[in-house]
């Protein structure tokens, strides 16, 4: 008779993860799934705000947001990374978000990577060198790997969230 909330939280797709048992605890009737959205211009602005200063530019705090397309972990990276370079959150420095933001945000998304098979890092690495927008048969050449295999693989690297579901081929992050 007792009202109890079990919170958890899993990245689907994620090497190891056992998705049977997650379905399951998903399809029960009593379970309340939630997904969060990608945070807004204006959350990203505050939080920003909050981390660098409240006098933090707003040209600035939208180029944070621009930078990490609103995902509050690449967005605690590179704010942490601004923190920690003192850089000064004005307009005369939204330039230097673009140089510093891959840095911040490599470690999360390179640890996500070490964590999938050797074919996931040579197909990550490949379309890194081609560009959004590469074609599985350039990606499998430079990759090393046959097309049917690259495309298995896309999937793996859509669902550990390092590319994007859209196509054509891409990243999910800007950085």
């Amino acid at each position: 008779g007792l009202n109890i909330l079990i919170a958890t939280a899993a990245r689907v797709g994620e090497a190891g993860a056992d998705s049977s048992l997650l379905e399951e605890i998903a399809q029960d009737p009593a379970t309340v799934l939630i997904r969060p959205p990608l945070l807004s211009v204006s959350a990203v602005v505050e939080l920003a705000k909050n981390s660098l200063g409240a006098d933090a530019d707003q040209a600035f705090c939208v180029a944070c947001h621009r930078a990490t397309g609103g995902n509050p972990l690449l967005l605690a990276e590179l704010l942490r990374t601004l923190r920690a370079e003192a850089v000064r959150p004005d307009a005369a420095h939204v330039d230097v978000i673009q140089q510093l933001g891959p840095r911040a945000v490599s470690r999360s998304v390179l640890q996500r990577l070490a964590r999938l098979s050797a074919d996931a890092v040579a197909v990550a690495r490949a379309i890194a060198v081609l560009g959004d927008g590469a074609g599985l048969p350039e990606t499998a050449v430079l990759a090393g790997l046959d097309e049917p295999r690259v495309a298995e693989v896309v999937r793996v690297l859509v669902g550990a969230e390092i590319l994007s579901s859209a196509k054509p081929i891409c990243f999910v992050h800007p950085l």
